[in-house]
């Protein structure tokens, strides 16, 4: 099997077993699970605010999945696009009853070659994405090409390669798991792990540098960085998110230290 499609065929199962650990759909509305609501609430916040859509903007969401950012942030531009290269997630947005077709188009897309002309972009979300994909620099260069002058792109993504991360694993043997140690003992800052594709969804983790290389390398001027919660083992992240007070305090942290979030 080809990589591309262990990648789709993955995120396939992804979406239909385990989006369900973010959000449920009620009466044609996506609900947020409960220990997840201060995680998702605090990207929506950063995410609105930093991309300030205007109602004369061009706006994509590049990998919307199930649409709960694209959904709202769509009825704030003049025309908004969501991708993704999942049926599936194109289903789940659909089937939401504030879904508008005449406010977002939806269009199935791996990434590799947009289906837009060149420099016709304002705004552009790609929103926990470049982790999962086979090539990031042809992704970002993508974005480049279809991104007017002086448009602006947000990127979210995990920052698996954190300084805490790091002595955590120098003390891995007393404390970290032995499938997370392995995993980033033996990968470098923003490169693709071959071997993990077709078994799990992360195929590449990064280091704040090693965005700041990717974005530069790609024609992008890097004007702000902000964190969300913290880079840590997924046991203690979940700790971190069903705690308001820590996940605040943690926010608060990263915001001012984009390293560590």
């Amino acid at each position: 099997m080809k990589d591309k499609d262990q990648v789709k065929l993955l995120h396939n199962q992804y979406m239909g077993n385990g989006q369900d650990h973010y959000f449920t759909i009620d009466q044609g509305q996506l609900q947020v699970q409960p220990d997840q609501l201060f995680w998702i609430q605090t990207h929506q916040e950063k995410i609105t605010r930093l991309l300030g859509l205007l109602s004369s903007d061009c706006f994509v969401d590049l990998g919307c999945g199930e649409g709960y950012f694209t959904i709202p942030l769509s009825r704030r531009s003049k025309i908004s696009v969501g991708f993704d290269f999942l049926t599936s997630a194109m289903e789940i947005v659909k089937r939401q009853v504030d879904y508008d077709p005449d406010h977002l188009s939806l269009v199935i897309t791996t990434g590799e070659n947009i289906p837009l002309e060149d420099q016709c972009v304002d705004k552009l979300l790609c929103n926990h994405i470049l982790e999962h994909v086979i090539d990031d620099d042809i992704f970002m260069g993508e974005i480049h090409r279809i991104l007017r002058p002086g448009g602006r792109v947000l990127i979210g993504l995990p920052l698996e390669f954190s300084p805490q991360v790091q002595l955590l694993i120098r003390l891995r043997r007393f404390i970290l798991p032995s499938s997370y140690q392995l995993l980033l003992e033996h990968a470098k800052p923003g490169e693709l792990m071959p071997e993990l594709i077709g078994i799990q969804n992360h195929i590449r983790f990064y280091s704040l540098k090693s965005v700041f290389n990717l974005l530069q390398r790609n024609g992008f001027q890097i004007v702000s960085a902000e964190g969300i919660g913290l880079s840590v083992p997924n046991q203690v992240r979940t700790t971190i998110r069903r705690s308001r007070l820590l996940f605040i305090i943690s926010t608060f942290l990263s915001s001012r230290i984009p390293s560590i979030g």
